[in-house]
């Protein structure tokens, strides 16, 4: 949503640097207000006057100029993610070289396709919880699979670990008599009010 909102405040700069009058400044900024500048519906504006459709070409020309100073999405590298209903990730049955086995359903009903997966050492040492779900990308003509691992624990379980460090921090500001009452120390002017405002 935010690259939306920057490419509109550029229309709107665009338009108040411009040079025309203050009417047509009002509908442009109508039109990008609903964010409709390439919309051919007519515009009925608050009080009842309608947007001619010059106003409505001239929207879309400055959107246009907008969008040409940036570099457009590229979706070529994003990958799909498949959940259980349609992959479903089993461990080798057998010590082969192949450590993982993806059971991908097809187009054609009862005729799944398995896939080998090799685990390296990154996915063998990686903490976390492995879910049913795989990500498939494509790079140079070639598919990668990837098993997705959720962190969130072992995020929360190293936050928790700094916890300690932090009620040391408190304990130090609690003897805060120590420093000097203005709070001026090497580190400048107000330097405890800012740790104050930190804890």
């Amino acid at each position: 949503m935010r690259p939306r909102s920057n490419r509109q405040n550029e229309f709107s700069q665009f338009v108040e640097q411009s040079t025309l009058d203050a009417e047509v400044r009002h509908q442009l900024h109508f039109v990008n207000r609903w964010k409709v500048w390439f919309g051919r519906e007519p515009l009925i504006m608050k009080d009842g006057t309608g947007i001619p459709q010059s106003t409505r070409r001239l929207a879309r020309q400055i959107m246009r100029r907008v969008l040409s100073r940036h570099r457009k999405p590229d979706f070529s590298r994003i990958g799909m993610v498949l959940d259980q209903r349609a992959a479903r990730l089993r461990e080798a049955e057998r010590s082969t070289e192949f450590n993982l086995w993806i059971r991908l359903s097809t187009l054609d009903r009862g005729r799944p396709i398995e896939i080998p997966l090799k685990a390296h050492d990154y996915f063998r040492e990686r903490r976390g919880t492995r879910k049913k779900s795989i990500q498939v990308n494509e790079r140079d003509g070639r598919l990668y699979f990837g098993v997705v691992t959720d962190i969130s624990a072992v995020c929360e379980a190293q936050k928790q670990a700094y916890r300690p460090r932090t009620e040391e921090i408190r304990s130090i500001m609690g003897s805060a008599p120590s420093l000097p009452p203005t709070g001026a120390t090497c580190r400048g002017r107000g330097f405890l009010q800012q740790l104050r405002y930190y804890d």
